[in-house]
């Protein structure tokens, strides 16, 4: 056994070779461990620690000596090893030539303070061929050729295109200035001029758009695209190519001849398909995106079209936006438009050759329930989203459609119900086809009254019996696993209460006569065990529940009182007295049946704590007081008691820090204990998929309240799927109290109206349990209840309404009117009153002095916070007076809005 004793540990490292790996993640997760040098995970062989505190090295870099002394033939002088970068340990240290930040030991040159971490220092010669360096005119410095770069040094854009990295690079090794990355072809092809027959005079190579500084539009005359990189630019047509059309596909783009279109000023040039990925925009006359195609385009203003179209004899074409919509698919008009003049009809130029192209198959309907003529179409178009006229459910399949109206569609089954029948139910009399129930009065308590029954139904008038068209033909028996008996239709319709679910029914219902139960066929089908979003445990199915001692059974999702006598789903977890009427339970899609054969017992989630490394007891709780934290590099120490930094805000929430909270002693890193802890995966009422605890350098939206924000989020373990929400919406309860409200607000993700307070509509909403009409959205929820201005040394109350005089009504940040109903932060003491957003500023849960990246706009800038000097914006001119964006080349300083648009 081969045994070291390294200077950077106190117990003796043990050799270990590659041996079998872990059979599940479990077991990976428990034996990863990270290389005390490099930083890396170690894998396969190793210098292993045997007391069992996860200290291990690669086998190279613990046979490293501390001063060793190397020479590298991409840099002149010598490098040394160091166990660390030598700077202040708030300083970040970066390798020259991958540019990852180091973490460990490093490779250091004391006359150029030139970095090389381990894996860099040591990468073959063959990486860089014969060393060779360049001296490009878009950069000061010169520029190391890359041969055969590693996927390492493959991380980021060429300056040049602008697209990933890739194959042999040219990379400065002294800095990150723009020109600094460029592909070997970018920085060796191109011509400083060229002449392109399409525009009269020269155009000359550029290493960034000419107008970046004024205004963030320099747009390609060819593709359209953002410019970002080179262009080729003329000074007194200010026209425009980006690298990609002017040079390598410049040829392909010239052989064809120009067409002067009908509907445009200007020539327009034919572009061969093979190059059609670099279009952005849709075609102007069809609305399609530029995929596949030869398509023709005009290279003096932003216009693109496709190949002319074949013309219906009814109908006249037109281009131009119209505020009107399709006939067919209800959608809005942005291009060509088929219209007929004395009929006011209009067409997408697609739907209108989807009707010409299936002329042979379309036949009309002249439906009773419509006074249009219906037309059949045979083949379901999946951009028509409507809902059936008849049956209420989604639109699908073949179906009919008013072209008249906006508003009538009908499967084709519905359309062709019968329009009268016999039924058993009802033998006195035929059943008419009616499309709604008959209107009666205002309270009347029948049973479609009473549900608000809408669509077709079967019905007599003179003995006021309705039939809804599903119940018309029902099997006479079903049979069901989760029930031991079958299910036998009643051949007659009554007024009954379902024993599953506990709601009434106005139909035939299904009887089990050993367990003496009626219930809607729609219950049979529900599974005995679900699995809700809303709940951490399996939720069972009971038909009653004895009576509460004291109190009652209240639904968790609705808050109404749950009838124990009739079915209900309640958990069987010990201790847990969860419960929920059945159709709140099973409503929308966030539930799913439970998994017979899964493991009952409580699992605690695991959280992104790696290492517990001293705990406490504080009475029967045992608290971990120092800690290793997944998404940070050094121990996390807590806090309990004591006055904190107004300017502390913890990481990954980004709301200010409060006791008790963890901090790191070798920088400013803070986490409240609830975000410390909280589950790496989790699932969340609003959607319907898992989602992971992630953290990213860069800024996110959360989906709930639209607000930009750095720090901890949850996202959704989905690649397709772009849901992503932060901490504070996605630890708000299903239910809540407000200060703003005296009732119970609910949430809900199928919102229809707007916010009581700010007037944004968000289908995301708290909305009142008593259905009084007000709702809340997640941004008004989510507003601190307590918080700091900059100009009064007292926090500051959020207040709901102001009974002041309405001349006083005025924020005394903005001087800007206020109006009584509007939110506003309030000092009593002080008296001053503001709006929230002069309070909170623009981006309340960005971290100030993080760095971003901003196409087009060629340098990188920082977040940092304006509130005292107030400079203006470089692109609108107005102040600055809250959080900003500022240049790290140029300092000069813009609103985040006129940045991102």
């Amino acid at each position: 056994m081969e045994v070291l004793q390294h200077f950077s540990h106190k117990h003796p490292l043990v050799f270990i070779q590659d041996g079998p790996g872990p059979e599940t993640a479990e077991e990976e997760e428990n034996e990863a461990c990270y290389c005390y040098g490099c930083k890396e995970k170690v894998e396969g062989s190793r210098y292993y620690c045997i007391t069992g505190c996860k200290f291990c090295f690669h086998k190279m870099c613990a046979e490293l000596e501390l001063g060793l002394e190397i020479d590298n033939p991409i840099h002149p002088h010598p490098l040394i090893l160091l166990p660390n970068p030598p700077f202040p340990e708030n300083k970040s240290c970066s390798c020259s030539l991958c540019r990852y930040e180091c973490l460990g030991y490093v490779f250091h040159c004391n006359t150029c303070d030139f970095f090389l971490d381990i894996d860099c220092a040591f990468l073959p010669l063959s990486a860089f061929g014969k060393i060779s360096l360049l001296e490009h005119f878009s950069h000061q410095h010169p520029l190391l050729l890359i041969e055969k770069p590693t996927e390492r040094l493959l991380y980021g854009r060429c300056d040049a295109c602008r697209e990933q990295l890739s194959g042999p690079i040219y990379r400065c090794l002294r800095c990150l200035d723009f020109g600094s990355d460029l592909h070997k072809q970018c920085a060796e092809d191109p011509p400083l001029e060229i002449n392109p027959p399409f525009h009269p005079h020269p155009l000359f190579l550029l290493p960034t758009p000419p107008n970046r500084h004024e205004k963030f539009s320099d747009k390609c005359n060819v593709c359209n695209r953002t410019c970002s990189g080179f262009v080729y630019h003329c000074k007194p047509c200010d026209f425009v190519l980006d690298i990609i059309c002017g040079f390598f596909q410049l040829s392909t783009i010239t052989k064809f001849p120009k067409l002067k279109h009908f509907s445009h000023q200007h020539p327009l040039l034919l572009i061969h398909k093979e190059f059609n990925q670099v279009f952005v925009y849709p075609c102007t006359a069809c609305e399609q995106a530029l995929s596949r195609g030869t398509i023709y385009r005009c290279v003096d203003c932003p216009w693109n079209h496709l190949t002319l179209l074949t013309r219906s004899p009814r109908f006249k074409i037109r281009n131009g936006v119209r505020t009107s919509i399709c006939r067919f698919c209800h959608g809005p008009f942005t291009g060509f438009v088929y219209r007929c003049d004395s009929c006011n009809f209009d067409l997408h130029v697609n739907c209108a050759l989807l009707q010409l192209y299936n002329a042979g198959n379309f036949h009309t309907l002249q439906h009773f329930s419509h006074e249009h003529p219906l037309i059949f179409n045979e083949n379901y178009n999946k951009d028509v989203n409507s809902h059936c006229s008849g049956c209420r459910k989604l639109l699908s399949g073949p179906f009919y459609r008013c072209m008249d109206c906006n508003s009538f569609d009908l499967h084709g089954e519905c359309a062709e119900l019968p329009l009268e029948i016999n039924h058993p139910y009802h033998r006195r009399h035929p059943l008419t086809l009616l499309p709604n129930p008959p209107i009666h009065p205002e309270k009347c308590s029948c049973y479609w009254c009473k549900i608000q029954y809408e669509g077709f139904i079967y019905y007599c008038s003179s003995c006021d019996f309705g039939l809804d068209p599903e119940n018309v033909s029902l099997p006479r028996m079903i049979t069901v696993a989760s029930h031991e008996h079958p299910w036998i239709l009643l051949s007659m319709c009554i007024s009954f209460i379902c024993n599953f679910c506990g709601t009434d029914g106005e139909c035939a219902p299904f009887v089990c006569t050993t367990c003496d139960r009626l219930v809607h066929k729609n219950c049979i089908s529900l599974p005995q065990k679900i699995k809700t979003r809303r709940h951490e445990h399996t939720i069972s199915h009971k038909y009653f529940l004895p009576e509460m001692q004291f109190g009652k059974w209240e639904c968790k999702i609705c808050h109404d009182e749950v009838n124990t006598e009739y079915g209900s789903y309640c958990c069987s977890a010990s201790g847990c007295n969860y419960i929920a009427h059945v159709k709140c339970a099973t409503a929308g899609v966030n539930w799913e049946e439970a998994v017979e054969d899964q493991d009952e017992r409580l699992k605690e989630p695991l959280s992104l704590i790696t290492d517990v490394i001293e705990e406490m007891t504080v009475g029967e709780e045992t608290i971990a007081i120092e800690i290793k934290h997944a998404y940070h590099e050094h121990s996390l120490i807590m806090t309990f008691v004591g006055d904190v930094e107004e300017d502390c805000v913890c990481n990954g929430c980004m709301r200010s820090i409060s006791v008790p909270f963890y901090s790191c002693k070798e920088c400013d890193f803070f986490l409240h204990r609830l975000c410390a802890e909280l589950p790496r995966e989790k699932e969340h009422t609003i959607h319907k998929h898992s989602l992971t605890l992630i953290k990213m350098n860069s800024y996110a939206c959360c989906v709930a309240c639209n607000r930009f924000h750095h720090g901890f989020r949850y996202k959704c373990k989905r690649v397709s799927c772009r849901f992503e929400i932060d901490i504070q919406c996605s630890l708000l309860s299903d239910s809540l109290m407000h200060p703003s409200h005296e009732h119970m607000l609910l949430l809900t993700d199928k919102y229809k109206g707007n916010c009581s307070q700010c007037n944004d509509k968000n289908r995301l909403a708290y909305r009142c349990k008593e259905r009084c009409g007000f709702a809340l959205g997640f941004e008004c929820v989510t507003l601190p209840l307590t918080t700091q201005f900059k100009y009064d040394k007292h926090p500051l109350s959020l207040t709901y309404y102001d009974g002041s005089d309405p001349s006083q009504l005025y924020c005394d940040s903005c001087e800007e009117e206020r109006h009584r109903k509007d939110w506003f932060y309030h000092c009593e003491k002080c008296d001053n009153s503001v709006h929230p957003i002069c309070v909170l500023g623009d981006l309340p849960f960005i971290k100030i002095g993080n760095l971003q990246v901003f196409e087009p706009y060629p340098h990188i800038v920082k977040f940092v916070n304006k509130f005292w000097n107030s400079p203006r914006c470089h692109v609108c001119g107005k102040p600055c007076s809250g959080q900003a964006l500022e240049c790290t080349n140029s300092g000069r300083t813009f609103h985040f809005k006129c940045v991102t648009g």
